[in-house]
């Protein structure tokens, strides 16, 4: 009954669920506990050069970009900058 499922539940975690880890019989399980394998996504490992700027995700279709690629609004330029007075720093 329910003294059963939750005894389950608490041996997930410890020993006798490792068990089910080793034995390799739910996929997703062993993905998430041993991970996958970079280089078929791509990546050489074996590589001198930063990885982070060959590979941008495992979703995405090429290597990534050096420079993101996003214009900026024209109302963030500001074309003239109030000018500073000291009385705006001593409240602080």
């Amino acid at each position: 009954g329910a003294a059963a499922t939750d005894k389950d539940k608490q041996n997930q975690y410890g020993l006798l669920g490792l068990l089910n880890v080793i034995r390799m019989t739910d996929p997703d399980l062993n993905t998430l506990a041993l991970g996958s394998d970079l280089t078929t996504l791509g990546l050489n490992l074996n590589s001198s050069k930063c990885l982070y700027s060959t590979f941008a995700s495992p979703w995405a279709d090429g290597p990534s970009k050096t420079e993101p690629q996003y214009q900026l609004p024209l109302c963030y330029y500001m074309q003239q900058t109030p000018p500073l007075k000291h009385a705006h720093l001593q409240k602080f």
